[in-house]
Order: C-alpha cells, then structure tokens, then sequence
C-alpha cells in the first residue's frame, strides 16, 4: 500500500505525546483509529489508564472508541501489529514497551472512555462537598427532568398569578399582554432552564433616554419658531411629537415599574410619525418646504435647505424615541427573566433535596468547580490526575466544555483569564471537523472552536494538524464534494476548507454522483412543496426499489447484491418525511426511521395513546371508540352500532344507551368486543396498585399488541415492534404522576405532531434508513440519498443566545430594538453556513453511489 499523502501528520498525531495538538481529521479519515492508535501508544510508553480520559460525543461513539482500543493492544501484543499503528512501532513493540502493554491490559478498567457528561459527573462525585452536590446524587434522564420542570413551573406560575400589586412583572405582562400571554411565559422559563447562568442583554430605561428624547423634540420645536416660513405639517407633527413625550412622561413618571414598562411595550404612544410597523416615517417634507419657501418670498433653494434641517431634527427625535422604547422592550423582558431566578432556585432546591443532578448541572458544576480559586487544590487535584485528555469531534464543544477543558489541562497564571493559560505539553488532544459544525441548536458554536484553535496556533503554529485521506468514499464521490464545497466551505466567513483525498478507486466505470430527475407537475403549472416531496418520495422509492436486489455494492474484497440497510434517505430536517415513508412500503420495502417526526403519527402508538386514555379515564369514551374501531381490535362501526343497539336501556328512558369502560360485558352481543372489554376492565382495576409502566406491559401482552403487529407487517415489524417498546419505556418517568398524567401527556403530545425520534430495530440491515442530516454524522452507508432538501430551515426566531457572552438577547412587546435585529440577522446568516456545512455531512456519508434528486429543470428537489 502506497504511503498516505497525510502520512507525517498522522505520525505526528500518534506519537506526540509531549505535544498539545488540533487534529482536523475530514470524513471518513479513520479518528477512532488516531485516537485509539494514540492511547496504544501512551500505554506503550508508560502512562498509567488512570491518568488518561477520552471524552466523545454519544455513548455509542465511546463504546467503540474502547473497542477499538483492547483491539488495537491485543493485536499489538500477538506481534500481529495493526496497520493502524505500524508506523508508530515500526520494527515492533520492544520489550519495554510489551511489559508496559501487558500491565495496562490489567489495568484498562481505569481508563476513561465517556462523554463530556460522564467525564463531569467522574469530576464532580469524586469532590462532592467543593462541588456542593450530594454524594449520592443520581443524574435524571431528559424525561424526568422535563416532568419536574413542568410541575414545578406550573406551581410558580399559579402563585406568581395570585400575586397582586404593581412590583411582579409576571402579573404586569399577563395584564398588558391581552389574549395568550402563557406561550410567551412558557417560552422564556424554557430558555432560561439550561441557560442558567446566561443574563439578559444589559438594558435599563434611564432618566437620560427620556431627557435625550424631551431635548430632541425641544430642539425640533425651537427650530421650527426660528425658521423665516411656516410649514403646516411640520408644525402639526411638532405638536403631535409633544404630546407623545408627555405620554411618556406620564407613563414614567413613578419610574420604570414592572407595569409600565410591560404597557409601553406592549401599547407603546403614537403618533403620525409612526408607521403601521411602529417605525419612523422617513421625512417627506421637501416639497413642501419648497412650497412654503416661495410662498413666504424666498428662493425654492431656502426651502430645501429649511427642509434638511428640519430632516437632521426629526431623524434626531427618531433616534431618541427607538433608544427609549428599544430599552423599554430589552427591560421588560430582563425583569420579567429575573422574576423567573426564583423558579430556577427552586428547581435547583428540588434536586438537591431529592439528591439529583440534570445534564446541565453536570457541566455547570463541574465548571464551577474547577473555577472557584477556594478549590484551587481539587483542580489541581484533577489535572495531576487527568495528565492527558483527548476529545473528539471538538468541533461540536460549546464554550463551557472548552472552559472545563483549558482548566484541567492548563497552567495558571495569577490574574491572567483563563483563556490565556498555557497548557501543559501533551495535555490535550483534541480532533475536530470544523466543516462537521452542524449542532448550533444543542449549543455547540463553531466560533468557540475557531477561537480555541487560534488560542493554540498562537502558543504553537505547529500544533494544528491536518488529515485528509478518506478511507470511506470512492474517488469520484469525493472529487465531486471536493469541487462543490471548496468555494462555500473556503469563504471568509467559514472556519476553511480542506480537499479530501481518496484512498478507494471504483473497480468500474459505474457512474458514482447521478443525479434522479424527478418531475412533481404538468408542463406550465407551478408545483407546491407538498407536490415536490410527492413527487420525489415516489421517485426516490421508485430508485430503491430498483437498487435492492441489482446494484453490486462492494464489500472488501467481494461483491454481493444491494440490501435496503445498505441506502440511507438523509433529510435536512423531519418535515413530512411520512411521505418518503408511505412511499417505501407502498414498494414493499421496510423503513427504519430516525427522523424523529413519525413516531406519533404510527398507528401503533395512536393505538398505545388510545389504550392509556381508556385505562386512566372511563369516561374517555372517545379514545374507547378509536381502540375498537382501530387495527388493534379492528371493529367496524356498523358492529359498533350493533354492539351499542343491543345494550339495555338505563333505567332512565329517556336517555340513550351508551357503551363505556364499565358496561357490563354480559350485555355485550359480540365475542370480540365483550373479551376486549373484559380484558380493559381487569387492566383499570389494577391501574391504582401499580405504576403506567407495568400496567401498559400487561395491557401489550394481554391485548396480544406484539403478535398482532407481526401479522400487520408481515415484512418486518421490528419498527412498529421497537416503538411499542419505546412507548413503554416513556411511561417509566410516570410513576409518581400516574397514568392520567402519562395519558393526558401523550395525547398532547400527538395532538402537537411533537418530533420524537422512533425506536431503534435491531434489524436495520433489512430496512432502508429514512433519517436526518444531523443524526446521520458518524453514519455511514454504501448508498446515500439526500432528499427533502427544499425545506428550508425555520429562521431563527424568538430568544437567542450569544454563547461567548452569555448573553441573552429578546424583547418584549410590538417594537423590535436595534440590537435585538442585529443579533438575529447574525443568528440567520451562522444559520444559513451551517446549512452548507450540513449538506457537506451528507454528501461524505455516502461510499460507494451519491443520488441527487433534482427537478427536471435542474434545480435540488
């Protein structure tokens, strides 16, 4: 095998050991071997599996990390060196460094292989008094903790509404607000829960602003008095402008409390000088100034110049009045963000008293921690212990993790900020893809590694490595993405571009990037997105159908017959991917999805949904009626009809004879239905002496659900099967709440099309994967077929974040300030280059075929 054109820096990166290095390893460039191969080589060289910690981004992605590693040591041991570490040992290990390898074997239980927050929770429980948290402290899944939340946000919001007076700015903006102000509420404590420790945009009406404003519309007044003409519309908006001031005086003068600040921001003064929009009209005046020049004897000149002055004056009051009411919506919503500080604390009370930790605890105290100088020793502690750390996909850090991170391996400098320490050689060593930076929405910036990355290029220009040979795509897969991404992906505003270099030839000529046309209307008619996603659905099924079965995929050294597991349909996101699903089994081919929109919308969970509401309410006769109508019992409505005719009347004639949870099952004329009733029955009788989760175990197996979907999908039911199991599983966290609670959850929760991604079957190799950009990164598959990609992403909106400040930037009202527009138009144009960085993920997944379904015009379908 000819020597790989980034050969010394993969040297380098593996056995460097006394270096602080940035790997910035491309697709499918093997980094699991290049971390793997440089623990071996740590190992080798006597470092304790103690002092080493290997943080990854999921659980799955550690598992394999530390598979890879007994791998690659066995093999080294058995004189069987792997390739992966020949040029690390290139005459072999010696003898040292096989005694070495033997006893770290013995060892290897201590090496740490984890997640960043499984890596803070080994930090935080080994100093549990310094990190304020209970020994014993246990970590909540999402779902427990989303039910806390809930329960105790929705006692706070009762009593903050009970509240009366002036001083709560809760109940100032429920009264200002008008209709629906619980979104809006809801929204914002949402933000605030795992952005604890970020503030809002510093912002406070001051004494000043208004003065700014009085003396803007004085200077306009007393210009108009000197001017040598009149001018009658300027005049009257001087007046109107006057009596706006005085509405904001009055409205300020006990100064800015809650409620003021919430009506002025919601029902802020007009005037004619505003637009519909609630901005200033542009001036307009010229002509008339003209007008009234000439009228008054003076040249057509005076006026112009009369009226640019007036246009200086009113800009200056414009100016004056967007500074004021702008800080008036940032103060409403800051105020209304810290009455919310009460609501956090009690959250954090919550858990400590019931000895739990959430994921963002785990950071935040780990982070603190390692930051309070009185626990200077335990850091130093930490970093003695933690001699080397390496992380993977850095790329994907978001600026608390990369704090962690330089204060374990850094050096401190009395008064120096801690992103100015020096680290300590060989300390860390990190691998990233900024190219790969596609998780903005769970927190990760690419800006924070960009900045990490000149934080190291400035101790060590040599430290930024760079690996670009691709195990994974054939030549013209990436000669294709090379020549798409190096002009988008190489732009200013972009962290750079680095070519692939492939290391896999086609053993044919076979076309590997076609593109599918797909035609979505008749000649002359414009289709709409839901006609695109049709018509590409059903031509994209149409194309697998047609690989399964034909196209060769080449697996090492043989060929064998595509399988469905072997093509993957990525989405930008899980808009209507129920298309592309309906139309694969209309073909007859099994989907595994892990889009995350469908899991409500299968017919197996409604049926689950229908069974929950039955047992925790009787009076539910609705959800009785869709269980026995649906497949699970699969009544038709006509024998409903029968079913009901035939029951007794009550006793009081006059009402009609109705079938619910406790009619008696005697009365009941048909066999099916009498036994399901039977069979509910018993279930709800049981409902209060366990919890949703066994009792939903025994309505599965008693209502025969399992058996049932493995005739309804005699292809393959391991989807619906790993759903129903999922399904159970979310009933767990329901323990204390009850049934009702879970029932009435998952109701809302379907009625809301609320994306959850569906259960994982174990058989995926018989299931073509319908799955997004996002959780595709790390996947890979011999077939890729980007699809849906005229969905546009959801423009940012709403609260945003500016991570390296921790700073939050919102509004409240109908006036949008200036420094809230800026943050989105920044917000949106990040957004749109991580939309081309996540097209790039997809395009490198696929190995061996990359289809692009395009219009017949040419343009992305």
């Amino acid at each position: 095998m000819s020597e790989l054109i980034d050969q010394p820096q993969r040297l380098r990166a593996l056995t460097a050991i006394e270096s602080t290095l940035l790997v910035e390893a491309g697709a499918g460039s093997g980094k699991t071997a290049l971390m793997a191969g440089r623990i071996v080589y740590l190992l080798a060289q006597g470092i304790e599996p103690g002092r080493i910690a290997a943080i990854t981004f999921t659980e799955l992605a550690a598992g394999q990390l530390l598979v890879r590693i007994r791998g690659l040591l066995e093999r080294a041991l058995l004189d069987a060196m792997p390739a992966e570490l020949q040029a690390a040992f290139p005459r072999g290990l010696s003898d040292a460094q096989s005694v070495r390898l033997a006893a770290a074997r013995e060892q290897l239980g201590e090496l740490t292989v984890t997640t960043i927050h499984g890596f803070c929770q080994q930090l935080v429980r080994a100093y549990p008094v310094e990190a304020n948290i209970d020994p014993g402290a246990a970590v909540m899944d999402a779902q427990a903790a989303e039910l806390a939340w809930r329960d105790l946000l929705d006692g706070f919001l009762r009593e903050g509404l009970d509240a009366a007076g002036e001083g709560s700015p809760l109940v100032a903006l429920v009264e200002a607000a008008g209709a629906n102000p619980g979104t809006e509420i809801e929204r914002i404590a949402e933000f605030l829960r795992p952005n604890r420790s970020a503030k809002p945009v510093s912002a406070e009406v001051s004494a000043d602003m208004l003065e700014r404003l009085r003396a803007a519309v004085a200077a306009l007044a007393g210009w108009l008095h000197q001017t040598p003409c009149s001018e009658q519309s300027t005049a009257d908006l001087a007046d109107e402008l006057r009596v706006l001031l005085r509405d904001y005086e009055g409205a300020l003068r006990d100064g800015a409390t809650p409620a003021a600040l919430m009506v002025l921001a919601f029902d802020p003064p007009r005037c004619g000088a505003h637009t519909q929009k609630l901005t200033f009209r542009k001036w307009g005046r010229q002509g008339k100034w003209q007008s009234a020049a000439v009228a008054s004897g003076l040249a057509k000149s005076a006026g112009t110049r009369l009226s640019r002055e007036g246009e200086v004056l009113y800009q200056a009051v414009g100016a004056a009045w967007e500074e004021l009411q702008g800080a008036i919506a940032a103060t409403a919503f800051a105020r209304l963000a810290g009455s919310f500080a009460a609501l956090l604390e009690r959250y954090q009370a919550y858990k400590r008293d019931a000895a739990l930790l959430d994921f963002d605890d785990l950071l935040l105290t780990a982070r603190d921690l390692l930051r309070d100088p009185a626990n200077e020793p335990v850091r130093r502690a930490l970093s003695e212990r933690y001699r080397h750390i390496l992380v993977d996909e850095f790329q994907d850090t978001d600026p608390i993790q990369v704090e962690i991170l330089w204060r374990l391996c850094g050096e401190v400098e009395v008064d120096t900020p801690w992103q100015e320490w020096a680290l300590r050689p060989g300390a860390l060593f990190c691998v990233g893809d900024p190219k790969q930076a596609i998780y903005r929405f769970r927190g990760a910036d690419v800006a924070t590694y960009v900045a990490a990355r000149e934080r190291l290029r400035a101790a060590d220009p040599g430290c930024i490595l760079a690996i670009t040979a691709n195990f994974r795509s054939y030549r013209p897969i990436l000669d294709w993405v090379n020549e798409r991404f190096a002009a988008p992906l190489g732009a200013a505003d972009q962290p750079g571009f680095q070519p692939l270099a492939a290391t896999r030839t086609p053993p044919d000529d076979t076309p590997r990037v076609v593109r599918l046309t797909v035609e979505a209307a008749a000649e002359g008619e414009k289709p709409r997105p839901s006609d695109w996603r049709e018509a590409e659905a059903r031509s994209v099924a149409e194309l697998c159908r047609r690989l399964i079965g034909s196209y060769p995929i080449q697996q090492s050294r043989r060929r064998r017959s595509c399988r469905p597991g072997d093509i993957a349909l990525l989405a930008p996101s899980g808009t209507e991917l129920w298309r592309y699903e309906r139309a694969l089994e209309g073909q007859g081919i099994a989907v595994a999805s892990q889009a995350g929109k469908g899991f409500f919308r299968r017919q197996e969970i409604q049926d689950l949904i229908a069974i929950s509401r039955v047992l925790a309410d009787a009076r539910d006769t609705v959800a009785l009626g869709a269980l026995l109508r649906g497949p699970l019992v699969g009544l038709s409505e006509e024998t409903l009809l029968d079913v009901v005719e035939g029951l007794p009347l009550p006793e009081d004639s006059a009402a009609a004879a109705r079938l619910t949870l406790w009619t008696e099952p005697a009365a009941v004329n048909h066999a099916l239905a009498r036994e399901t009733l039977e069979i509910l029955q018993a279930l709800a009788a049981r409902s209060l002496a366990t919890t949703p989760f066994e009792l939903l175990s025994q309505a599965v197996d008693e209502l025969r659900v399992q058996p049932l979907l493995m005739q309804r999908h005699p292809g393959g039911a391991e989807r619906a099967l790993a759903n129903v199991e999922l399904f159970l599983q979310m009933s767990q966290a329901y323990a204390a709440r009850g049934l009702f609670a879970f029932a009435a959850d998952m109701r809302a929760r379907w009625e809301d099309a609320e994306a959850t991604t569906e259960g994982r079957p174990d058989a995926l190799e018989h299931a073509v994967h319908l799955i997004t950009m996002h959780s595709a990164k790390g996947l890979e598959w011999p077939i890729v077929i980007p699809v849906n990609t005229m969905t546009e992403r959801r423009a940012p909106s709403g609260l945003l974040l500016d991570r390296s400040r921790q700073w939050i930037h919102y509004y409240l009202g109908v006036f949008r300030p200036e420094r809230y527009a800026s943050a989105l138009d920044a917000e949106k144009a990040e957004q749109a280059r991580e939309q081309v960085r996540l097209l790039y993920v997809a395009f490198t997944r696929a190995e061996q075929l990359l289809v692009l379904p395009q219009s017949s015009d040419g343009e992305a379908g």
